[in-house]
């Protein structure tokens, strides 16, 4: 499927219609690109990945439709961090193929006024069943980390 994508002029985009050869991406400061859209499975299958996937982090504006067809069903990605809104459709998707939330972070971005980063993140029956103290221990030193950073940010900024 072909999509007009739209930059605005405070973002910058990359953008290539061939994933073969990354040399030919373009870089556009404002406007729109007409490429042809792939879904994350296409983008999979293409690259010859692995079933057996420990981490994938998918940003994309509209993750929905990059998860029909379902890829989950073909991969096992142990942990899978979206960034961004999720519907719950895609939510439902998710648990359908034996995902269940684990975490979300959503923060603001500093120096920005509306601008937030929001992931959520997910990890599959099996892994969790196997891991879940690690992965306990892990969201927490994550917690922590952010905490700090958060302290760091803004002793900056009251320096500044």
């Amino acid at each position: 499927q072909r999509v007009n994508f739209q930059f605005s002029t405070d973002s910058m985009g990359i953008v290539t219609n061939n994933t073969q050869d990354w040399g030919t991406r373009q870089h556009v400061l404002a406007g729109s690109a007409m490429l042809r859209s792939r879904t994350l499975l296409e983008i999979l299958d293409t690259h010859c990945a692995p079933k057996s996937i420990d981490f994938m982090a998918v940003d994309i504006d509209e993750a929905g439709q990059a998860f029909s067809p379902n890829p989950l069903d073909k991969y096992k990605v142990k942990i899978l961090a979206i960034h961004g809104s999720l519907s719950q459709g895609l939510i439902g998707k998710l648990r359908a193929s034996g995902y269940v939330p684990i975490g979300r972070l959503n923060a603001k971005i500093v120096g920005s006024k509306e601008k937030r980063l929001s992931v959520s993140i997910f990890s599959s029956r099996e892994f969790m069943r196997a891991h879940r103290q690690q992965i306990q221990e892990a969201s927490d030193r994550l917690k922590h980390v952010l905490t700090l950073n958060r302290g760091v940010l803004q002793s900056m900024r009251t320096m500044a």
